[in-house]
């Protein structure tokens, strides 16, 4: 029996929230937990996810005419681009 740390506790909350579709309030009152822990645990969260934002080196296929590539920005926006243009494809990433 593994004994879960408070801040997984938290965060598997988190994820929780994020899928169950409602407001932080309502998900925290449901819980049974303070509104402003909640809130504090939701943003501590989101802001370890976006330090871990990285870079990974791509190389298109270029076999294969019309290939994309999809950029997928923390904020969850996705952009789908052709795989050769790698300077659009530069200049998405560099995008803050």
């Amino acid at each position: 029996m593994s004994i879960m740390s408070k801040q997984q506790e938290m965060y598997e909350l988190v994820t929780a929230w994020q899928q169950s579709g409602q407001s932080q309030k309502a998900f925290a009152r449901s819980s049974n937990i303070p509104f402003a822990r909640f809130n504090y645990w939701a943003r501590k969260k989101k802001q370890e996810e976006e330090s871990k934002v990285g870079f990974v080196r791509i190389e298109p296929d270029k076999t294969e005419a019309g290939t994309t590539l999809e950029v997928v920005y923390p904020n969850g926006v996705r952009v789908s681009v052709p795989a050769a243009d790698l300077p659009l494809i530069s200049r998405l990433i560099g995008l803050r």
